[in-house]
């Protein structure tokens, strides 16, 4: 009975290590694809304004 029961708490463990490693793989991936979304030049509204936060850039106004 207490093979049975060591047997199983450590195949439990097991597969919560597993889970635990492909949910951390997915997460990796996921990451990866959102950043790639991202240019290697982006081009923003010249500003003084010394925020990370800036102002779209506006269309022409005719």
């Amino acid at each position: 009975m207490t093979k049975i029961a060591i047997i199983s708490i450590a195949m439990g463990l097991a597969v919560m290590v597993v889970s635990f490693a492909i949910l951390e793989g997915f997460r990796n991936e996921i990451q990866n694809k959102i950043f790639s979304f991202g240019s290697h030049l982006q081009i923003s509204k010249y500003d003084t304004n010394n925020s990370l936060e800036v102002e779209p850039i506006g269309g022409h106004d005719w």
